[in-house]
């Protein structure tokens, strides 16, 4: 191994050793799994502070919630997991954020929330309905869930919050923090 490489793993080795864990790139299995082992390597050296940057044009929405509900069993054993988009979290990577402790965006950032949509494959006029039925009580019980993750508290305040991610929500860092989608502006100085 060279020089240059063994550099970037030690700086890489101490930011995960201070809780520090990047999510940049499409949310696929690969990425999905080495977020999750990252995670548990927090756990199980017991850093309860942790913060998780994401950077993301979405990805596989299964992945996404993988990432998801390991977040949510650590805060569950009191693990503070704070998420911070730097740039931009769309669509799987906007999921990811929605289940933060605290949300929070750099003040340039992007964020898109949208439906989620599966592939089919090959066989999809055969299963369409089995699959249809399926993904709409998936995606509808989703957007409810995030909707309440972001302080939609009411039933009618959670249907304009579904209504609008149906047509893909797109925010500013400022407008995230009107919607609910996260706490406050990232400021690493506070």
């Amino acid at each position: 191994m060279n020089e240059p490489n063994r550099l970037l793993d030690s700086v890489e080795q101490k930011l995960l050793d201070n809780g520090q864990i990047f999510l940049f790139g499409d949310i696929e299995e690969p990425l999905s799994l080495e977020i999750l082992k990252q995670l548990e390597y927090l756990h199980l050296r017991r850093k309860k502070r942790i913060n998780l940057y994401i950077n993301s044009n979405g990805g596989c929405p299964d992945c996404a919630y993988s990432i998801v509900d390991k977040i949510q069993e650590l805060i569950e054993k009191r693990y503070i997991i704070n998420t911070i988009v730097c740039g931009k979290a769309y669509s799987a990577g906007g999921i990811v954020l929605a289940y933060g402790k605290m949300r929070y965006a750099t003040a340039n950032s992007t964020i898109m929330l949208h439906p989620s949509s599966y592939e089919m494959g090959p066989d999809y006029s055969k299963f369409q309905k089995k699959y249809t039925d399926f993904f709409s009580k998936f995606e509808d019980e989703a957007i409810q869930k995030l909707a309440i993750r972001c302080g939609h508290k009411t039933k009618r305040d959670r249907e304009i919050f579904a209504a609008r991610v149906s047509e893909s929500l797109w925010l500013t860092a400022q407008e995230a923090i009107t919607m609910g989608v996260i706490d406050k502006i990232w400021n690493d100085n506070k």
